[in-house]
């Protein structure tokens, strides 16, 4: 995949963000397939990974809590373990970090800057929007620097 110039071959999704649909809505796992959908779209020979928070299968509906154990023995979604230090987005950086990979996610994640500074890099971090029955929308975000006070 192509973006500024760099061959880009890995996407990393932020399925617990993905889920909430960029806003302050109930999770759907639908969104978190829709983003994996626009994601396969915009990179279309990159290889798509969707992390999600152990917590999150307890705020789904009982038909997405099915689908979500349906795709995580599949491989399609990874849960991170419960009591993992700094939850699904530790395990979402080092991912993206150790391949040089796109991260999916509206996080801001100030708290990981020092420890991922990739973070800060163009065309690194992609925030998304949800619109039910639109589809998911996939924008560049530029994160700051700011050292953790």
């Amino acid at each position: 995949m192509e973006e500024s110039g760099k061959k880009r071959s890995l996407v990393v999704i932020d399925g617990s963000n993905a889920a909430a649909g960029g806003g302050f809505r109930p999770p759907k796992l639908a969104r978190v397939m829709e983003a994996r959908a626009a994601a396969a779209n915009k990179w279309p020979t990159a290889e798509i990974v969707i992390v999600v928070d152990a917590q999150l299968r307890h705020a789904l509906s009982p038909n997405d809590q099915t689908d979500l154990a349906s795709y995580c023995r599949d491989g399609l979604i990874i849960s991170t373990p419960s009591c993992t230090l700094g939850k699904g987005d530790a395990v979402i950086l080092a991912i993206a970090g150790a391949h040089d990979g796109i991260v999916v996610s509206n996080d801001g994640f100030r708290e990981h800057l020092d420890v991922s500074p990739f973070l800060v890099d163009d065309d690194r971090v992609f925030g998304l929007v949800a619109v039910d029955g639109l589809g998911t929308f996939l924008l560049p975000r530029k994160l700051q620097y700011c050292a953790a006070r």
